[in-house]
């Protein structure tokens, strides 16, 4: 099938503690889901669900070709990063 014209969901990477603010008034207002956990995965419709897990074999490919497979997170399981600021 062809991939869709407009995205599916928001998927977040990473927030800091403004961003964290941020994502939770979109949970109410975004126009599109937005995945802060993996399985927030399940909530999404089939063609979501299937551009998602497409995501995820992407992200296991690019693994395969990093020295260090294991240092690439698998969407499956990892959550967003959250940056605390000062930490470090």
């Amino acid at each position: 099938p062809a991939p869709p014209e407009e995205p599916a969901y928001l998927r977040v990477l990473a927030a800091n503690e403004r961003g964290t603010a941020l994502l939770a008034g979109m949970r109410k207002t975004a126009a599109l889901p937005v995945l802060n956990k993996p399985a927030a995965v399940r909530r999404l419709g089939p063609g979501a669900r299937r551009l998602f897990d497409l995501e995820a074999r992407a992200d296991r490919l690019y693994a395969l070709a990093c020295p260090d497979p294991a240092a690439v997170p698998d969407a499956w399981r990892t959550g967003p990063v959250i940056v605390r600021e000062g930490a470090g």
